[in-house]
């Protein structure tokens, strides 16, 4: 009994592995404490976003539930060309009413998937005085006027029931997690959507 549940602990861990590494993309890059750039601010964001033609997501963004003001922009990691296949965007916080956390800091990864209007994101998802860790995964959805993003969180993407593989060996021992429909969002400030997120009263 011994050997058979090392065998089957063995196979779960080639599994997972193998899953890992086939999903490994851009956010994976994600370090596991956030960089802080020196002098970060409105005015940087903007001439750095401004700098080449705006992807869809790029731009300045307010969350509507903290009041954070983050900056979305084209990122490659360890300096390598923005063109290269491991590139995506970095979310880098502008202003906080949490004074602890720093302009600069980056709080996140995203990058694009097959929709166009979805992408895949890795954030830090824990406060410790000024730290910030365990990073998480997200759906970004960006709607259509190109003016609002939907942040879902994810479970893991697996999850396993050790006790079930016991009598019934592999049968339901592995089985994929759906997303959690927990959801945050914000609103773009810079570029100005075509159509305002906030009604205007005349």
């Amino acid at each position: 009994m011994v050997t058979s549940l090392r065998n089957i602990l063995s196979t779960i861990t080639v599994i997972i592995s193998g899953h890992a590494a086939l999903g490994q993309s851009f956010i994976d890059f994600l370090p596991a404490s956030p960089e802080i750039i020196p002098d970060y601010n409105i005015s940087t964001a903007q001439n750095y976003i401004s700098q080449q033609p705006i992807h869809h997501i790029e731009g300045i963004w307010r969350f509507t539930d903290t009041g954070v003001t983050m900056a979305i922009e084209r990122h490659s990691p360890d300096n390598r060309p923005i063109a290269d296949n491991i590139s995506g965007y970095r979310m880098v916080i502008i202003h906080s009413p949490n004074r602890s956390l720093k302009p600069g800091t980056v709080i996140g990864y995203i990058s694009a998937t097959a929709k166009p209007t979805e992408y895949e994101a890795k954030m830090y998802s824990r406060q410790n005085g000024i730290k910030l860790d365990n990073a998480k995964k997200y759906t970004l959805t960006l709607n259509d006027a190109e003016s609002s993003i939907i942040f879902n969180k994810h479970r893991t993407a697996i999850s396993i029931n050790i006790w079930r593989a016991l009598p019934y060996m592999f049968r339901g021992l592995i089985r994929k997690n759906e997303p959690e429909k927990i959801s945050h969002g914000c609103i773009r400030i810079f570029p100005e959507p075509d159509k305002p997120s906030e009604p205007i009263y005349f």
